[in-house]
């Protein structure tokens, strides 16, 4: 999985998400899902606690946040150019980031 995730970082040069299918196979990259989150949606940091407006997030994020709110039981992973990688989940309605889970 780690490997796959290095692939899958050298295209996230270009902003949006990538979409993979259920056998992880990519089927598209630079991905903007059309869902979009009410105004005001929050986005909790697990670790944290400490929540986030959704909207003060770039494309690729937000993206997955969307994806992840419209389709609950959905898994993303936000990852950066710089390799550092988040993982979403909606848990009971409220939005959810891991951040650094490869560290």
């Amino acid at each position: 999985m780690i490997r796959g995730i290095s692939q899958i970082s050298l295209l996230s040069a270009v902003d949006g998400a990538v979409l993979l299918d259920q056998h992880l196979r990519i089927q598209g990259f630079g991905v903007r899902f059309l869902i979009l989150l009410p105004p005001g949606s929050k986005v909790e940091d697990a670790s944290s606690g400490r929540t986030y407006l959704c909207d003060q997030w770039g494309l690729r994020h937000q993206s997955v946040f969307s994806f992840c709110h419209k389709c609950e039981g959905a898994s993303g992973m936000i990852v950066s150019q710089d390799g550092e990688v988040k993982a979403v989940k909606v848990e009971q309605g409220q939005l959810y980031f891991w951040d650094g889970i490869l560290d």
